[in-house]
């Protein structure tokens, strides 16, 4: 995490949502298995559908667990201190 609240996730062969929630358990310094499920703020097979069917450059945010997420074209995901 640098300076600014800002942690990034590199893109890997993991699923999209799995980044997610890495990223998010290490911005709060926790375990995956310790935060709750993602569906109730996102749908997960939608996201990653989204992403795989498009073309366009694009960028899907949502607070998650107190965290800002962004999600963008090519898989890369931020996760930030709250809207």
């Amino acid at each position: 995490m640098d300076r600014s609240g800002r942690f990034d996730v590199d893109r890997c062969d993991d699923e999209l949502a799995l980044r997610v929630l890495e990223g998010v358990a290490d911005a709060d310094d926790r375990r995956v298995a310790e935060l709750p499920p993602l569906y109730p703020t996102l749908d997960p097979d939608a996201l990653g559908a989204l992403f795989r069917r498009s073309d366009a450059d694009l960028r899907v945010a949502f607070e998650y667990e107190g965290k800002a997420v962004t999600v963008y074209e090519g898989g890369r995901v931020t996760v930030d201190e709250g809207f």
